[in-house]
């Protein structure tokens, strides 16, 4: 009667002429027997190939892992380069086009939709706006006691509606001025 470790010896010689390419059909037949009988086997098997491998790959053979040459080495370096290039020309105009549109939004005097050109011979009684002449009105309340103001209006021709200076006359002597945004 055979013994484990006769087994052992046996599997062991199949798994090793499998490995160097020189196992004969019986031979393959038998570590097929073997295999599929005994799960202990099954595992001896797998281990041993997985060993062999990792042994063959950590020795790189040549056959196994190839070196690239030096023209693919430069040509991807190139490529790297170029990659690079690319992403910082991205990012550069990203930058630029938040830039611009910060400035677009918070420029001084975005808020203003009208300008008090000429308001020397007004009286005002009360507001919330700037009331010398030159200045930039934006959102807020003029009351006007006396006098006519001179309001020269920076909202596109499109935008009529909204955002224009609207007087209202509430007596002959007084007048009020709302400048929504």
């Amino acid at each position: 009667m055979n013994s484990p470790s006769d087994h052992l010896a046996e599997l062991q010689a199949l798994c090793e002429a499998a490995i160097e390419g020189r196992l004969t059909p019986e031979q393959r037949q038998r570590l097929e027997q073997l295999v599929f009988a005994d799960p202990q086997a099954r595992r001896f098997y797998v281990e041993y190939l997985h060993q062999h491998a990792c042994l063959q790959w950590s020795a790189a053979e040549p056959s196994a892992v190839s070196r690239p040459n030096e023209a693919d080495v430069l040509s991807l370096r190139r490529v790297a380069v170029r990659r690079r290039r690319v992403v910082a020309a991205a990012l550069a105009a990203a930058c630029l086009l938040l830039a611009l549109g910060a400035w677009l939004v918070f420029r001084p005097g975005s808020g203003s939709v009208a300008t008090l050109a000429d308001g020397k011979a007004c009286k005002w009684e009360s507001g919330t706006l700037p009331t010398e002449a030159g200045a930039r009105l934006g959102r807020g309340r003029l009351r006007l006691a006396g006098g006519w103001p001179a309001l020269s209006s920076t909202m596109a021709p499109r935008s009529r509606s909204k955002g224009r200076p609207i007087w209202r006359s509430s007596r002959r002597s007084a007048a009020s001025c709302t400048v929504d945004g």
